[in-house]
């Protein structure tokens, strides 16, 4: 592990647990280019992260719902504002998609297709949860399954009226895990 992922490591576990990202929680990347790019951004907000075992379809896009625009991230964000779930994208670029987790906290995922243009509005370009519902779940609760060893997501839940999934995570970060 690197000097400065060992920094980030040890400055995230002295802080207080919060339910807000980039305290207490863990980026995880696809595998290919995303997370061949994004370490040191991430590092730069106090974020450990790692690869996942599984891709994600290259049309979903999972944000986590208060990291802030930064021009020093080269990935297809959407900022999240407030219930009424409008979203400003901050770059251009598609990617395969993030999960943020929150140790031992609820977290909200949001769920959408990946935004290709600037300004793109959200939610009129998200998948119809409702509608999809059966397809996604099993493909959540099956990518979760092999991306963390038994045990460590205790529930998924969905919930179509908000457009988000609860996640409750009970992954245990330690200094040399996100290796």
């Amino acid at each position: 592990m690197s000097c400065t992922r060992r920094a980030a490591l040890n400055k995230l576990h002295s802080l207080p647990p919060r339910t807000e990202a980039g305290v207490n929680g863990l980026v995880i990347a696809p595998s290919g280019t995303l997370a061949a790019e994004m370490p040191d951004e991430w590092e730069d907000l106090g974020i450990p992260w790692r690869q996942a075992a599984l891709p994600l379809p290259a049309n979903l896009c999972l944000v986590p719902s208060t990291i802030q625009q930064s021009s020093g991230l080269p990935l297809a964000m959407c900022v999240i504002d407030g219930p009424q779930k409008v979203g400003k994208v901050i770059t251009a670029r598609p990617i395969a998609g993030l999960v943020f987790l929150f140790e031992g906290q609820p977290v909200r995922l949001i769920i959408g297709q990946s935004p290709t243009q600037e300004g793109l509005q959200l939610p009129q370009n998200w998948i119809d949860m409702q509608v999809q519902r059966p397809a996604f779940f099993k493909f959540w609760e099956s990518w979760l399954q092999t991306a963390f060893p038994p045990g460590t997501v205790s529930q998924i839940e969905w919930r179509p009226e908000a457009w988000c999934i609860e996640l409750i995570d009970r992954y245990q970060l330690r200094d040399g895990k996100d290796e």
